[in-house]
């Protein structure tokens, strides 16, 4: 990113307040004041990375594994013509990162990338060049 991007440019001024909290109380009360900020900062990222339940793909002339007819409520059609078993998922994934990523085999699993950060960062974990 350029350095003059807006967004990086803040969290430096954050984080050198931060530096300067218990210089005084001054700082302290200037530091403390970017807490809601970084917390809704936090909560809006995270608001669209939540886990979407992965259901199982089979063809529907076999017998599901849940015993259930496959007209029962608790089978769908897949775009494939395949029965969707909704009676237990497979697994989960980051539903957010399923819809934008270009690879969406990229977020085949929950907790994503994202979300997985942000938790290191926020528990004190260390994170390294995005990585987590």
């Amino acid at each position: 990113m350029a350095d003059d991007d807006p967004v990086r440019l803040e969290l430096d001024e954050i984080r050198d307040r931060a530096a300067l909290a218990y210089a005084s109380p001054k700082g302290m009360a200037e530091s403390g004041a970017d807490v809601p900020r970084l917390v809704e900062t936090i909560t809006a990222l995270l608001d669209d990375h939540k886990p979407v339940p992965l259901y199982a793909a089979g063809p529907r002339d076999k017998p599901c594994d849940c015993g259930h007819d496959f007209d029962a409520g608790c089978h769908d059609e897949g775009g494939n013509g395949d029965s969707l078993c909704l009676c237990q998922p497979e697994g989960f994934a980051c539903g957010w990162c399923r819809e934008n990523l270009i690879d969406p085999t990229d977020a085949e699993e929950w907790p994503c990338n994202t979300y997985t950060i942000a938790a290191k960062a926020l528990f004190g974990e260390e994170v390294r060049d995005g990585q987590a």
